[in-house]
């Protein structure tokens, strides 16, 4: 099984302080890929809101441990059914394993 994140799980992960917080998002050791726009979005969100020396140290781990996929059409459909499970809006799903908050 391979993962891909998106920038919410990302910043999610960096601001854990827990050390095993790879292997909470990761519990079987698959593959992890961010998209070239993720790591874009997270870097720019790095720098927008200061983030200190440890924060950077963690977001530098993570992205040496994350392949970097290009952005082209075959990754639009898994993006738009990834970004409307997390919104609780896809219509293939009637449940979902996690708590709506907000």
């Amino acid at each position: 099984m391979n993962l891909l994140y998106d920038t919410n799980i990302v910043v999610n992960i960096i601001r854990n302080n827990n050390q095993g917080i790879l292997t909470f998002f990761n519990p079987e050791n698959a593959n992890i890929y961010i998209s070239v726009v993720t790591e874009a979005e997270i870097k720019s969100l790095a720098i927008r809101n200061s983030w200190g020396k440890m924060r950077l140290n963690k977001l530098e781990y993570f992205l040496e441990r994350v392949t970097v996929v290009d952005i082209n059409q075959n990754y639009i459909n898994s993006y738009i059914e990834i970004d409307t499970y997390s919104q609780r809006s896809n219509p293939a799903f009637e449940t979902y394993p996690f708590k709506k908050y907000g």
